[in-house]
């Protein structure tokens, strides 16, 4: 029962993934267009694009981010100590791993709770960046709760399969 569960978290996960990916892969791509167009008009014709560089930071830079965490943890590729490890045995690794994955948990939970009620702030007060484009920030908000989510429920995922599935 718990496995079903496990994989059908799985099954949904990446799905997600697969379309954050897509839109942090659109996000990097119109940030490189974007940077290129102003920095070529800054230095071709002595015009920037204005609020390139606030829009990027804000928006498309966040977007990136924040909406790979999961699938950059799914592939591995956080930044891991583990020098030490390959001395340990065995069982020792498996209860570091859990531990990590509840300190990991318990963090990523705190990051979605504190940056939610951060982005429902900014919907509710409609907050505006500070350049002359004056977008609505509260979207751009939102992202890191939507990331840190994903990333918490994969976390929790694998918790359970070392503590649960790994055992049975």
């Amino acid at each position: 029962m718990i496995e079903r569960g496990v994989a059908l978290l799985d099954r949904v996960c990446t799905l997600v993934e697969g379309v954050f990916v897509a839109v942090s892969g659109a996000s990097l791509i119109l940030m490189m267009l974007w940077i290129t167009a102003d920095a070529s008009g800054r230095y071709l014709f002595d015009h920037p694009i204005r609020g390139t560089y606030e829009f990027s930071e804000e928006y498309l830079m966040v977007v990136l981010i924040f909406l790979t965490l999961s699938f950059t943890y799914v592939q591995g590729g956080h930044v891991r100590v583990t020098v030490c490890l390959q001395f340990m045995p065995k069982t020792v690794r498996r209860w570091i791993s859990v531990l990590n994955d509840i300190l990991g948990l318990i963090f990523f939970i705190l990051i979605v709770v504190a940056s939610w009620g951060v982005a429902m702030r900014a919907l509710e007060m409609r907050v505006l960046s500070n350049n002359i484009l004056q977008y609505p920030l509260a979207p751009s908000f939102f992202m890191v709760p939507i990331g840190s989510g994903l990333l918490s429920l994969r976390i929790f995922q694998s918790l359970i399969e070392d503590v649960w599935i790994t055992r049975h």
